[in-house]
């Protein structure tokens, strides 16, 4: 997943992963970035998407700026899942 976003004076970025409702699953924190670049570039393991998608068909992602006056959201994305494969049933 790709953020564009104004990068300039962030010192700490995290990224929140959130269910249909909003409701934050996971943080991953201080992701690696560059301010003079204005994206920022997200991943993980493609089982671990799939059996999330599975789970909550509907996500959302927040990246963020860890600011001493508070958490401050500078980009948000939404999505929803298709052509999942069924979950395994051991």
């Amino acid at each position: 997943m790709e953020f564009e976003v104004d990068l300039q004076g962030v010192v700490r970025l995290d990224i929140e992963r959130t269910d249909g409702a909003g409701r934050v699953l996971a943080r991953v924190e201080s992701l690696p970035f560059d301010p003079e670049d204005r994206s920022v570039t997200t991943a993980c393991e493609r089982q671990l998407a799939i059996e999330s998608v599975q789970q909550f068909p509907v996500q959302g992602s927040r990246l963020i700026s860890v600011e001493s006056g508070g958490d401050r959201v500078l980009a948000t994305h939404r999505f929803h899942a298709v052509n999942v494969p069924p979950a395994r049933v051991p």
